[in-house]
């Protein structure tokens, strides 16, 4: 499950894994030799790159190499995958996307490839005449250049503005007069059968019976706005469940909460989804949620969603571009799903902004608080969670190539693979000025800000996270940063991995700038103070409390504390020392302060990051 660039959701992380865990393969028929266009197919793994190279050679170890492995050998893999005698939770509906020859110039492109034995093995499908060598590597400032593009994208989608009806003391005030009224109508209008005469009053005029006002029977039946905001009132959770279960009637209409609602023990229908196939790497957006929602600050308590063999699971299913959901808290909410589950939204496109969320949240790939993927933007929100999944998992996003601004997670976090703070997978991801605080358990990748960052920036972000991890590359704030920059960056938990173990990352093959780490590090084997395995990457700027981490060797500079205590802006040479937030001010909270991204305090205390959010409180 993923977040390829804005509209292609979610074919790249289609191939996360692309004929992962290759041992034990149930033997399919043979297949032709001759079968497959390597140029076609070269066409195909652009979607592949992130996870497996430029030139199928993965620089992480949980995504297999595919470059030079045999043809029919990966076709099999393929083929296994679509009639189910071989699973991987990874591969979830992808592979259906894929037709059989697009299947065989797949495999006849990455059998072309020299993987690292360096021959093209004697059995593959030979090269097309002309076609293009492997491509090398892209330098960093090419990913740079492409997670800024990417992040430029989705800041394109602009949060919505306070409407005018909601400036003054009581911004509910008219609609939740009506709604009252409507209710009362209700009550007292007389039985009819199905649109009696009498069952049809409308004493309000709206042009809409009065039992439909306070209780819609169906998604058409909308017509509460009586501060003629644009904005449907929803005044209680009858109202509310009729947005679900109106499919493409509501899916495009503006709603607003007037009140807090508990929705304990109703079938609610995820608002938004996959479409009819419930596959959204087919569908995208298509049939997701493009109005506003807007919660006006009420809550909405006791959701209970449980789609196990789904995709795209949350209160909103999925959430188009032309979508946002704002100022909503939710409270007590348990959702589990297949891929792309959150408790607010399974998949979005759109603007996530002022939301709150606490509760538990389960599945398989692409888990997240807020959102089990994102390739939009989640800005000015938080989140107190508790998240179980296989991979893909973290606070705020499961998986993304969006970004993440403002925003906060208090977490208890289990995955195996790709689990972060904040986010699990960032692929041209940004996440700016944001924190994370709480526990994280896993296997493989595992960060307290984000697990696996490719091609990506973490910027004036916290992590305070205690991360166990049983496998490979682990770090207070990156498990893995691959082509990335990691920059103003404070981490501060207890790490303990087996290898590739370090308090700032576990292995970086990137860029670490104006950053230090304080929490204690422990493994069997690469383990750093700041980077545990510093890859080919560029550490700079970097420090760590040597006192604190018990750990004296490694990349970047060891400081005792009372050093780094005694540091100053002059002294660091830091470059966010005197320059103002990225992010603006929440809307509802007025700051009228020049922040700044660093602020020491000499002799007192470590230097702390200026421009993060409040904690989470609940």
């Amino acid at each position: 499950m993923s977040f390829g660039s804005i509209g292609t959701f979610p074919r790249r992380r289609a191939w996360l894994a692309a004929v992962t865990a290759l041992a034990g393969i149930t033997t399919l028929p043979p297949v032709s030799l001759a079968a497959g266009d390597v140029a076609r197919g070269r066409g195909l793994a652009e979607t592949c790159i992130p996870c497996h190279g430029p030139a199928g050679v993965s620089e992480s170890s949980i995504f297999p190499i595919l470059a030079g492995q045999q043809y029919d050998y990966l076709v099999n893999a393929m083929l296994a995958y679509l009639a189910g005698t071989r699973q991987d939770s990874l591969m979830g509906g992808s592979i259906r996307t894929l037709s059989r020859s697009e299947i065989d110039d797949l495999a006849a492109y990455y059998a072309s490839l020299r993987g690292l034995g360096g021959a093209t093995p004697a059995t593959t499908t030979a090269a097309a005449p002309g076609a293009p060598s492997a491509p090398a590597p892209p330098a960093p400032g090419g990913a740079l250049a492409a997670a800024q593009a990417a992040a430029d994208a989705a800041r394109a989608l602009r949060p919505r503005a306070a409407r005018s009806s909601q400036r003054g003391g009581d911004p509910d005030a008219a609609e939740r007069r009506a709604c009252e009224g409507a209710h009362r109508a209700a009550l007292a209008a007389p039985a009819g059968a199905d649109g009696g005469a009498r069952g049809n009053e409308d004493a309000d005029r709206d042009g809409v019976p009065d039992r439909d006002d306070a209780a819609p029977a169906d998604g058409t039946r909308f017509a509460l706005d009586a501060d003629r905001d644009g904005h449907f009132a929803i005044c209680n959770s009858g109202q509310f469940l009729a947005i679900g279960r109106g499919g493409e009637a509501t899916r495009r209409l503006n709603f607003e909460l007037v009140a807090d609602l508990d929705v304990s023990g109703l079938a609610l229908e995820p608002i938004g989804n996959c479409g009819p196939a419930n596959n959204c790497m087919v569908s995208l957006d298509r049939h997701a949620y493009a109005g506003h929602f807007d919660g006006n600050g009420h809550s909405i308590r006791g959701l209970r969603l449980s789609r196990p063999e789904t995709g795209g699971v949350g209160l909103f299913g999925t959430l188009g571009r032309d979508g946002s959901i704002t100022r909503l808290v939710l409270l007590d909410a348990e959702v589990s799903g297949a891929m792309g589950v959150g408790l607010l939204v399974g998949a979005s496109f759109g603007v996530i902004d002022e939301c709150e969320v606490q509760g538990t949240v389960r599945g398989r790939v692409a888990v997240g608080g807020i959102a089990g993927g994102n390739a939009g933007r989640i800005l000015h929100s938080r989140a107190a969670v508790r998240v179980q999944a296989m991979a893909a998992a973290g606070g705020l996003v499961g998986d993304m190539n969006g970004t993440v601004e403002a925003s906060s997670a208090r977490v208890a976090i289990e995955a195996d693979k790709g689990a972060g703070g904040l986010v699990g997978l960032s692929t041209y991801g940004s996440i700016i000025e944001s924190r994370a605080d709480g526990t994280l358990r896993g296997a493989d990748n595992l960060g307290g800000l984000v697990g696996l960052n490719t091609d990506a920036l973490v910027e004036g972000s916290e992590a305070q996270v205690t991360i166990e991890a049983s496998g490979t590359n682990a770090g207070g704030a990156v498990g893995y940063s691959a082509q990335s920059l990691v920059r103003n960056v404070v981490a501060g938990g207890a790490v303990r991995g087996r290898h590739a173990t370090g308090g700032l990352i576990g292995r970086n093959r990137g860029a670490v700038l104006d950053a230090y780490s304080t929490g204690s590090v422990a493994g069997e084997s690469l383990v750093g103070g700041l980077v545990g395995d510093n890859a080919g990457g560029t550490v700079r700027g970097a420090y760590w409390d040597a006192t604190a981490s018990g750990v004296t060797a490694g990349a970047g500079l060891a400081r005792s504390r009372e050093q780094l205590f005694a540091l100053t802006a002059d002294a660091a040479q830091w470059d966010g020392a005197r320059q103002g937030c990225r992010t603006r001010s929440s809307p509802t909270r007025a700051d009228s302060r020049r922040r700044t991204t660093w602020v020491f305090d000499p002799g007192r205390d470590y230097p702390r990051l200026g421009c993060l959010p409040e904690e989470v409180s609940r």
